[in-house]
C-alpha cells in the first residue's frame, strides 16, 4: 500500500471505468474520467495533510508497480470518533489473487494504532461475494443487512452490514 499521489490518476481511470467494480462502488461517477480520479487524489493528500496520516492508500502492484486498487476510511465520524467505515475495490485482473486480503491485514493496524479506531465498519452491496469473503477472512463480523440503504441509478440496493471491534 501507498500513499495516492496524482500520477496513479490513469490506473484508476483504466480499472474502475470496468462495468464489475462499478456495480458495487457507491459514489463513483460513471464513466469516471481522469479528472474525477485527479479530484480523488486530491481529497485524499488533503486529508493526510490535515490529519497527519493518509486515510486512503493505492494497493500497488509490486512486479509491475502499478496502482490495482484502492482501500481507505471515509471519515464519516471525524476524526475524534472511535470508529469509522473503510471502502474498497481492486481491479477486476487481479480478482481472486490475495491482492485485497493483503492489503486490508496491513490496513486495519493502521486504523487502529494511528487513528486510534476501536471499531471498524463496512457496507456491502448484497451480492458482493468477494467482498464479503475478504472481510470475513479478517474477523469482521456479519451485523445484519439493511434494506434499502443505497440508491445507485435509481434503484435501491440493500446493504450486509460488518464491523471488526476491537
Amino acid at each position: 500500500m501507498v500513499p495516492l499521489k496524482k500520477e496513479y490518476a490513469h490506473f484508476f481511470v483504466e480499472y474502475i471505468n470496468d462495468p464489475d467494480i462499478l456495480q458495487f462502488t457507491l459514489c463513483v461517477p460513471d464513466p469516471y474520467q481522469l479528472s474525477d480520479a485527479v479530484s480523488w487524489i486530491n481529497f485524499a493528500q488533503e486529508q493526510e495533510e490535515q490529519y497527519g496520516t493518509p486515510f486512503n492508500y493505492g494497493i500497488l502492484h509490486l512486479e509491475t508497480q502499478e496502482i490495482i486498487g484502492n482501500i481507505g476510511r471515509l471519515n464519516i465520524y471525524k476524526e475524534q470518533n472511535h470508529k469509522d467505515e473503510i471502502g474498497y475495490w481492486i481491479a477486476k485482473k487481479h480478482w481472486g489473487k490475495g491482492f485485497m486480503t493483503e492489503a486490508l491485514a496491513k490496513f486495519i493496524p493502521i486504523l487502529k494504532d494511528s487513528h486510534k479506531l476501536e471499531r471498524i465498519e463496512a457496507r456491502v452491496f448484497e451480492g458482493n461475494e468477494a467482498s464479503t469473503k475478504v472481510l470475513l477472512k479478517h474477523q469482521f463480523k456479519y451485523e445484519g443487512k439493511s434494506e434499502k440503504f443505497f440508491k445507485k441509478k435509481g434503484k435501491y440496493i440493500t446493504s450486509l452490514n460488518f464491523a471488526l471491534v476491537f
